[in-house]
């Protein structure tokens, strides 16, 4: 018959097919795709009166070529850049560059053009430098394989608590907090940086757990409660915020997937009673000692959260500045002149005097938006926040279309925590929300921030770029 003349064994068709996929992490997948399809054909041959022998062979014969098949699999099965987002976000990156030197150049102390300010802040400021190292390694984690997450998510992320709970030990034995790295503003670099980095190995964390039933769903949220107590005893509450945020939205996602198991609302009832007591145990260990790991700046910021009362003072001298900066005449110019100083109103301390360079690095950081909005105008400066809405959307969009679950989990992750960021950092600038840590991706002034934001864009990339063959 036909097919005995040129049928192929099961497994000599399927080395001959996979032979034309050149990506050899697609093929394993492929094999077993092209195999359950020739098992799914052998049984509707059986099923109509073939012999299991003769069924298979017809079966093979049905798929085709195996050559012009794998031809037409390699085509499908191969790493795909996204394009559009890769240059999306260098274009938001040269609008950060951009919107640094306008911040620069309409200071009142600095008297430089934009062109100068661009130039300053891009080839003197080591920007440039943070910006091709952010770049390098976005693209070096993009071509990346990420499901190696899956094997050392948990391991990595057990890691990443050592040096938080080794300056959380020193400080109940010794009353003293020792840190791992150098310091800025009182905290350790390398802790921050742990802190902001942890997500996506938390996301891979709880891919690891699901198949484990309530001992995986109790242990996910266990790591998760770990993950924003140490921040909190750092203490950096920020990101003790963002982290806890993005953390229970991907733990809500992973039970309403079933992953711990078919019984939805009885998993979600048992992982909101366990992060019920994390957050009891969290708030009675943060607060013992009589605010022993709380300082009293934290304590202000709470109250302000509460009352709506005493926010940071800095951005009105922000705005203050940015609108001096529209008028060279105004008394504000002059006085940034001629002593280098601004007097602004403090709510806790009255009127006091502020250094012009402490509020230049405000208006670069934690009030850029305020800056930029006080001097451009409310239409430019709302029309920046949709670009950068935008631009979140357009990644928030291609996270949620991602099939492989892994590469969901990790993608959504990525996104809310810039989302949060962005949010937490507009609500500062706004006034909704008192000045934290938060940072705006793409625009705050520092090298840290931006390799942490290229960080989380290598990983997008990456799942963007793998999920036609990445194993589900």
């Amino acid at each position: 018959m036909f097919w005995e003349v040129y049928a192929l064994d099961r497994q000599e068709y399927l080395k001959s097919l996979t032979e034309q996929i050149r990506t050899k992490r697609a093929r394993i997948m492929v094999a077993e795709e092209v195999e359950a399809h020739i098992e799914d054909q052998k049984q509707d041959f059986m099923a109509h009166g073939l012999g299991e022998e003769e069924a298979e062979s017809m079966a093979v014969v049905e798929m085709g070529d195996p050559v012009e098949a794998g031809v037409k699999l390699d085509r499908v099965h191969r790493p795909k850049m996204e394009w559009t987002v890769l240059m999306a976000i260098l274009v938001i990156s040269i609008m950060g560059l951009i919107l640094q030197a306008v911040v620069t150049s309409s200071f009142p102390t600095m008297n430089m053009s934009t062109l100068e300010a661009f130039k300053d802040n891009f080839l003197y400021g080591g920007i440039w430098s943070a910006m091709l190292i952010g770049i390098a390694v976005m693209l070096g984690i993009c071509y990346l394989d990420y499901s190696i997450l899956v094997k050392w998510s948990f391991p990595i992320w057990v890691v990443m608590q050592i040096p938080a709970v080794f300056s959380i030990i020193s400080k109940i034995f010794f009353d003293e907090t020792m840190w791992i790295g150098p310091m800025v503003n009182g905290r350790s670099i390398v802790q921050m940086l742990l802190s902001y980095l942890v997500i996506p190995f938390y996301a891979g964390t709880i891919y690891h757990f699901r198949r484990k039933g309530t001992k995986g769903l109790i242990i996910s949220t266990v790591c998760l409660g770990i993950s924003v107590l140490t921040d909190l005893m750092i203490p950096f509450m920020s990101s003790a915020v963002v982290t806890g945020i993005t953390g229970l939205v991907l733990l809500h996602v992973a039970v309403c997937k079933g992953w711990f198991g078919e019984n939805k609302k009885k998993f979600l009832t048992r992982m909101w009673g366990v992060i019920g007591i994390c957050l009891l145990l969290m708030s009675g260990i943060t607060f013992w000692g009589n605010g022993r790991f709380v300082t009293d700046y934290q304590v202000h910021r709470l109250e302000a959260l509460i009352t709506g009362e005493h926010w940071d003072y800095t951005r009105g001298a922000v705005a203050d500045v940015a609108n001096a900066a529209k008028d060279p005449n105004s008394s504000k110019w002059h006085e940034s002149q001629s002593s280098g100083k601004l007097e602004v109103t403090d709510p806790y301390n009255g009127a006091t005097e502020v250094e012009a360079v402490t509020l230049y690095n405000y208006a670069r950081n934690d009030y850029i938006w305020t800056y930029l909005f006080h001097y451009l105008g409310n239409v430019k400066g709302v029309f920046l926040v949709v670009v950068f809405a935008v631009f979140m959307a357009l990644l928030l969009r291609m996270a949620v279309k991602q099939k492989n679950r892994l590469g969901y989990m990790l993608s959504i992750g990525c996104v809310i925590f810039l989302i949060l960021q962005s949010l937490f950092y507009i609500g500062v600038n706004a006034g909704l929300y008192p000045i934290s840590g938060n940072y705006m991706p793409f625009l705050s002034h520092g090298n840290m921030t931006m390799m942490i934001t290229y960080f989380y864009m290598g990983i997008l990339l990456s799942v963007y770029r793998n999920s036609n063959i990445v194993k589900n």
